[in-house]
C-alpha cells in the first residue's frame, strides 16, 4: 500500500492540477483520512453517490458550520421529515412549467448582460462581466426586485459568499449582509401576502404543501440561500463552459449550430468540470470503509470533481467529450443512475439533498453560452485564460478574455 501525505491536498499543485492526487487516492487510499482539514475524504464515483444517496448515515448537518453561521438554518442542514417537508414546500417552484414562466425573463437578463460586457468593442473578460454578475441578476429580477437595487444585491452577495468560506471577521460581514437583506425582503414578503403577483417572493410567501408554508424567518434565509448557492454554482458553470466550448473550437462549432449538442456539452462540462468539486457530510453512526473507520459525529468531504473523473465508470475520464457513450446526458434525475453502461455525472448531487436549482442552472448555463457563442460568431477567436484552478470547495477559471 503506498503512502500519501494530506499536505498534497493543500499545496498550489493541487489547486492548479488537482487530477494525478485524485487518481493517487482513488486507486490506493478510497477512504482517506485528512489531518490536516480533520476530514475523511470520499474519492470513488460509487462511494460518493452512496454518501449522497443515504442520508440516515451521512448527514447535511455539517453546514451549520458554514451556510449556517451566516444565514441561519436552511434546507441544506436539515435531515429526515424535515428537510421533506420544507423542500416540497419550494421544489416545485423552480422545476418545469413554473420555470418555463421565467424563461423570457432569463433570456432578456443573458441579453442585457452580454450587450453591457461588449459594448465598448473591445476584448471581454467573459468571467468578470457576463458568468460572474448574470446569476445575481437573474435571481434578482425573477424575486421582482426594482432593477435599481440589483447593485445593492450583488453587495450582499458577495459578503455573504466570503462570509461562508474565509475567517471570522468575514463571517461577521457575510452575517451582516444577510440581516440586512432578509430585513430589505422582509416588507416585500408582508405586501405579497396581500397582493401577490408573478414574482418569486410571491411564490415563495404563498406556496405550501399539507397547509404547511415557510414562516418569515425561513422564507428570508432561503432567499439568502438561493443568492449564495445558486449564484455561486452557476457562476461557475457558466465560467466553465465557455472555457471548454472556447478552447475546443469544434466542439464550439457544433454547440453553435444544434442545441441538443450544446445540452450534451452542459451535461459532460459538469462531468469533468463540477462547479463544485467537494461537499461535506457528517457521519451519524460508526462507518467502517474501505478498512477505514470513521466514528460518528465526524467530518467527510466527498470529492465530486474526483468521482466524476474515475476511471472505472468513464474512459478518457480528463477528455472533454460531449458525445462521450458512457454518459448519462440530458436533464439530470435524484437518483443520479448507473445503468445500461452510463453513470451519471455527480455535479448536482444525489439522493435526499439533490440540487433544488439543477434546472434553473442548466438552463441560465446554456443559454447564456449560447447568447455568446452567437455574440462572437463562427470565425476566429482569440482566447486567453489561465485555465481552471481550485478554490476551496470550488474550481473554475477565473479569468476568461475573448477578443
Amino acid at each position: 500500500m503506498s503512502t500519501f501525505a494530506a499536505s498534497r491536498l493543500h499545496d498550489s499543485d493541487h489547486d492548479r492540477n488537482p487530477e494525478p492526487v485524485w487518481q493517487e487516492l482513488r486507486d490506493h487510499h478510497p477512504v482517506f483520512y485528512d489531518e490536516i482539514a480533520n476530514v475523511f475524504m470520499v474519492t470513488r464515483h460509487a462511494d460518493v453517490r452512496r454518501a449522497f444517496t443515504e442520508a440516515e448515515t451521512f448527514s447535511s448537518r455539517v453546514y451549520r458550520k458554514t451556510m449556517g453561521r451566516v444565514f441561519g438554518p436552511t434546507l441544506l442542514e436539515l435531515d429526515g421529515a424535515d428537510h421533506v417537508r420544507r423542500r416540497t414546500i419550494v421544489s416545485p417552484l423552480l422545476m418545469g412549467v413554473r420555470l418555463e414562466a421565467y424563461q423570457e425573463l432569463i433570456d432578456e437578463v443573458a441579453q442585457e448582460v452580454l450587450d453591457d460586457a461588449f459594448a465598448d468593442g473591445g476584448p471581454v473578460d467573459v468571467v468578470a462581466t457576463i458568468a460572474h454578475r448574470l446569476p445575481v441578476s437573474v435571481i434578482a429580477s425573477m424575486l421582482g426586485l426594482p432593477r435599481e437595487d440589483h447593485g445593492q444585491f450583488f453587495i450582499w452577495y458577495e459578503a455573504m459568499m466570503a462570509g461562508v468560506w474565509v475567517d471570522d471577521e468575514a463571517r461577521r460581514r457575510g452575517r451582516q449582509a444577510a440581516d440586512e437583506l432578509k430585513a430589505y425582503i422582509a416588507p416585500m414578503v408582508e405586501q405579497r401576502r396581500i397582493t401577490p403577483g408573478d414574482d418569486l417572493i410571491s411564490r415563495l410567501v404563498h406556496a405550501e404543501e399539507e397547509g404547511e408554508r415557510l414562516d418569515p424567518g425561513e422564507l428570508g434565509a432561503y432567499v439568502a440561500l438561493l443568492l449564495t448557492a445558486g449564484g455561486e454554482t452557476t457562476d461557475k458553470s457558466i465560467s466553465n463552459l465557455a472555457w471548454l466550448l472556447l478552447t475546443h473550437p469544434e466542439e464550439a462549432a457544433k454547440a453553435l449550430a444544434d442545441e441538443a449538442h450544446l445540452d450534451r456539452a452542459f451535461s459532460e462540462t459538469m462531468r469533468i468540470l463540477p462547479p463544485l468539486i467537494y461537499v461535506g457530510r457528517e457521519t451519524l453512526t460508526d462507518v467502517t470503509w474501505h478498512g477505514v473507520e470513521i466514528p460518528a459525529g465526524r467530518g467527510v468531504r466527498l470529492a465530486i470533481g474526483s468521482a466524476n473523473r474515475d476511471e472505472r465508470v468513464y474512459s478518457e475520464p480528463d477528455r472533454f467529450w460531449p458525445d462521450r457513450p458512457d454518459l448519462h446526458q440530458g436533464l439530470e434525475r435524484r437518483i443520479a443512475p448507473t445503468t445500461e453502461g452510463r453513470a451519471s455525472h455527480l455535479a448536482f448531487g444525489a439522493g435526499p439533498h439533490f440540487c433544488l436549482g439543477y434546472q434553473l442552472a442548466r438552463y441560465e448555463t446554456k443559454k447564456t453560452v449560447e447568447l455568446l457563442l452567437q455574440r462572437l460568431g463562427p470565425g476566429p477567436i482569440t482566447v486567453e485564460s489561465p485555465g481552471p484552478i481550485v478554490d476551496g470547495p470550488t474550481r473554475s477559471v477565473r479569468e476568461l478574455v475573448v477578443g
